[in-house]
């Protein structure tokens, strides 16, 4: 998690189940990664090659900065233009530090693997380090 929240590209070799892909913190998921916090609420050993780790993380509110970058931008550039201008206004709001956080909790599987430790990117830790966008998403589709 530190390294991550450091945007250290290698925090990707920490990650079960991801290859050789490298993290990317390209654009506003910069911005996600440094302005995490977490508190580590319970461990668990579930198994000799398995332990579970229940966190808090909290982070910028994605549902938030969404929504309220969305209406500004219909707002200031017409709802023709918000595909050219969201995303640089959620990015002037981050820059601005105007954005709300949330905090999520989550489930966080612990593996061994080759006698090394990787945390397995699944879901829920995605939209905890995403400030709830997997679930702001899927309430878009109806759960879809």
């Amino acid at each position: 998690m530190a390294r991550y929240k450091a945007c250290d590209p290698a925090a990707s070799e920490l990650l079960a189940g991801t290859g050789d892909i490298e993290m990317s913190y390209e654009g506003i998921s910069s911005s996600f990664a440094d302005g995490l916090s977490y508190e580590i609420i319970s461990c668990r050993k579930d198994s000799d090659d398995l332990y579970i780790v229940e966190i808090q993380a909290t982070t910028i509110d994605f549902e938030k900065l969404f929504t309220v970058s969305a209406e500004e931008t219909v707002k200031n550039y017409g709802e023709d233009n918000v595909t050219d201008y969201l995303l640089g206004v959620m990015e002037q709001k981050i820059t601005d530090d105007t954005c709300e956080t949330k905090t999520i909790p989550a489930q966080v599987s612990v593996l061994k693997m080759d006698e090394e430790y990787k945390i397995q990117m699944d879901g829920s830790l995605a939209n905890a380090l995403s400030g709830g966008m997997n679930d702001y998403l899927e309430s878009l589709t109806g759960g879809e």
